[in-house]
């Protein structure tokens, strides 16, 4: 049988309501099968569930660690390099600001499948999280002419190319302070929130980073924490569901002593506010060929999340479940057939225990009509039929003589 006819053959699991009326243990099977479909039900929405996840981006965080470092080149305490490198000899350095995904260290186990490592995404580069660095310099405008002190990047969508990092070159021989502002790219759903909408959301006002990086939501994300906030407080109307009586925290934001629930994410864009960019001071120096900062700067990012994704696609493509499933509803089937064979025996038979004369003349009746079918004619000897030789053996006639007494027994 071909996989197609297989696909196509009915599977029944149902039983039959006669065997149910015959067999106490049918009830079992019937919650069984109740219990079956509420999982099939359950698998179902999550399969829906994942697929939606899967069309979406999935994000998990990471740390974005920034480094600051100089090279200084031809300055007058150095050897020359022009001479080599083919420069015009003139002191000059050059700042470099670099940034990289710290992956974060796994826990030790000793399970094997914690030990294989989960798929991750490639490493993306620095330049994918910005989106204007301005690096300001504190020099003598008039000392160097035809270099301006203002250096400025900007993302540029229609040129995809990414690098881990940016260079400045300039002349000088002497320690430059830097202002370098970095604006990082949080896409367009990412705010950072009032000290107001904060303290109600929860955040630590005061511990929060200078840079507000700890308070980037989503308007959706701000929405969901206000409902919360609201039910917690039980602050909806009796009356009116929709109606939200401010309290004092809520009152600042809104300024109104009730809201409608619909009108809120249009009453908090006042209160989201774009990204505080990362502002890093840093002084130049020519004293070395090479000079580092002292510090690091980590910045909490989104990045996509293979590992997650990878995941959620093998749970869908998964066939064992699926096949093995498929399996044991052929077993059912055939067991539900035979159960079916066996009650039309036992029904049968108990119809000729009850009366057995009767019983015969229905059955031979019904034979004949079965044998004037196939014929295609009415000229079947009924008479010869009941007296065919199969009534004519040995047993025939010790089970009439038992039946007989077993009837008129006094």
């Amino acid at each position: 049988m071909s996989a197609s006819t297989r696909r196509r053959k009915p599977v029944e699991r149902n039983l039959p309501p006669k065997i149910e009326n015959v067999v106490p243990e049918a009830a079992f099977y019937k919650r069984m099968q109740e219990t079956e479909r509420k999982m099939d039900a359950i698998i179902m929405r999550k399969q829906v569930e994942i697929q939606d996840a899967l069309a979406k981006p999935i994000k998990t965080r990471a740390t974005l660690r920034i480094f600051v470092s100089n090279y200084a080149a031809d300055q007058h305490h150095m050897e020359p390099t022009y001479l080599l490198t083919g420069g015009d000899g003139v002191p000059n350095w050059t700042l470099r600001i670099e940034g990289r995904i710290i992956e974060p260290s796994a826990p030790a186990t000793k399970s094997k499948a914690a030990a294989t490592p989960a798929p991750t995404a490639p490493p993306c580069k620095f330049s994918h999280f910005v989106q204007q660095i301005l690096v300001e310099m504190d020099r003598d405008p008039m000392a160097y002419a035809g270099e301006p002190n203002v250096a400025e990047y900007y993302k540029n969508d229609a040129n995809p190319s990414e690098f881990d990092g940016f260079e400045v070159k300039r002349r000088g021989d002497v320690d430059v302070k830097v202002k370098i502002v970095i604006r990082l790219d949080y896409g367009q759903d990412k705010f950072k929130l009032s000290k107001e909408l904060a303290r109600v959301l929860g955040f630590d006002v005061g511990g929060a980073s200078k840079m507000g990086v700890d308070q980037l939501m989503s308007k959706s994300e701000v929405v969901l924490g206000l409902w919360q906030y609201i039910k917690q407080q039980k602050l909806l109307d009796q009356d009116d569901k929709r109606v939200v009586n401010c309290d004092d925290s809520l009152r600042q934001i809104f300024g109104s002593n009730q809201v409608l629930f619909p009108q809120i994410p249009d009453l908090i864009t006042r209160c989201l506010l774009p990204p505080d960019p990362i502002v890093i001071n840093y002084v130049v120096k020519v004293d070395q060929d090479f000079t580092a900062s002292q510090y690091a700067y980590d910045v909490q990012v989104d990045i996509d999340d293979l590992a997650t994704r990878t995941k959620l696609q093998s749970i869908l493509a998964a066939t064992d479940a699926t096949r093995e499933i498929a399996d044991l509803d052929d077993q059912i089937s055939a067991a539900i057939t035979t159960l079916n064979n066996h009650r039309l025996k036992r029904d049968f038979l108990a119809a000729f225990a009850k009366d057995p004369l009767v019983f015969v003349n229905r059955y031979l009746e019904s034979q004949n009509r079965d044998l004037e079918v196939i014929l295609g004619t009415n000229a079947v000897n009924r008479e010869e039929a009941r007296r065919a030789e199969f009534y004519q053996q040995h047993w025939v006639r010790d089970a009439v003589v038992k039946y007989l007494t077993a009837k008129y027994r006094v």
